[in-house]
């Protein structure tokens, strides 16, 4: 084999191994529909207030939207057990016309009638995802700016 043709052969490598390293670089998940679920199968999460008052639920957080036009729905079902399991549906719509593609929170709050050791979990667009909720008093006002640390 001639000089020439090693380094052709060479080159040809190089520029495989180069492709392989450009193409698997990047984000390590898959967009399926609004949520993000990474290769491990672990869904997007999303942190919220709760507050237990009398019986009542409060539950009030954001969740990461791929536009400011997109709007966001937000219901909680209570399944009938004991102690109850109670399943927040979250929808995202995307809006009308031309919009900028930017990550925009929007806010929600589902308000329920559950004994205080319900169980809560959370859909987002039919998918589960991790609800890491942050247990807070009766002397912080969810009907202001929700706020979160961290």
């Amino acid at each position: 084999m001639s000089k020439k043709n090693i380094v052709v052969l060479l080159l040809a490598i190089a520029v495989i191994i180069m492709a392989f390293i450009f193409l698997g670089k990047g984000d390590k998940s898959e967009n399926t529909g609004d949520v993000k679920i990474d290769k491990n199968g672990v869904a997007q999460r999303i942190t919220a207030k709760h507050l237990f008052e009398n019986g009542v639920h409060t539950v009030a957080g954001d969740v990461d939207l791929p536009t400011p036009c997109h709007e966001l729905t937000a219901t909680a079902t209570v399944l009938e057990s004991f102690p109850e399991q109670v399943i927040i549906e979250l929808k995202s719509k995307a809006g009308e016309g031309v919009c900028a593609q930017v990550i925009t929170p929007k806010k929600f709050k589902v308000v329920f009638n559950a004994s205080k050791d319900a169980s809560i979990t959370a859909k987002l667009n039919g998918k589960d995802v991790i609800l890491n909720l942050i247990r807070i008093g009766g002397a912080e006002d969810l009907n202001k700016d929700i706020f979160i640390k961290g």
